[in-house]
This record gives structure tokens, sequence and C-alpha cells, in this order.
């Protein structure tokens, strides 16, 4: 493969990322906007929650939660980079 195939595939690769991480991004918007404006109770496109050893990530209405168990040695440097 010569060098211009190759640039052109990484360029073809980035700027198909770019086009479909914007489309899913803005139909979850449009799809957020339009479920607020019909309900009471408003959704948020993405939240994520850290909470002692329990990760909560959810995108619209599922919910994932994940179990976090560190080694002891790790814990005190995680502690001590993010304040907790």
């Amino acid at each position: 493969m010569g060098i211009k195939k190759r640039v052109r595939t990484a360029i073809i690769a980035v700027s198909l990322y770019v086009l479909l991480s914007g489309l899913i991004w803005g139909l979850l918007n449009v799809y957020v906007r339009s479920y607020n404006t019909v309900n009471r109770e408003p959704i948020k496109t993405l939240s994520l929650e850290i909470e002692d050893s329990q990760v909560c990530f959810q995108i619209l209405h599922y919910t994932c939660r994940f179990r976090l168990e560190m080694p002891a040695q790790l814990s005190g440097a995680v502690s001590y980079l993010f304040g907790e």
C-alpha cells in the first residue's frame, strides 16, 4: 500500500466517525427535547454517577449499574487523585 492510500483511508475513517457521532448525538438530542416537551418529568440524554464502589450509567430511559472493587493498594491512589 502506498502512503497516499493510507492517508486517504485514515481521512475517510475519521470523517465517517465524526459524521456518525454527530448524527447519533443529534438524534438523541431531538428525542430528548420532544420527550421533555410532552412529558412532565424531564429525562437527561446521558448521566454518569459514581458513588463509593458503584457506577450508574444512564442513557435516556436505560440504566446500567456496575460494582467496582479495587485492591487496597489502588484505592489510596484513586482517593488521592480524585480527592475522595
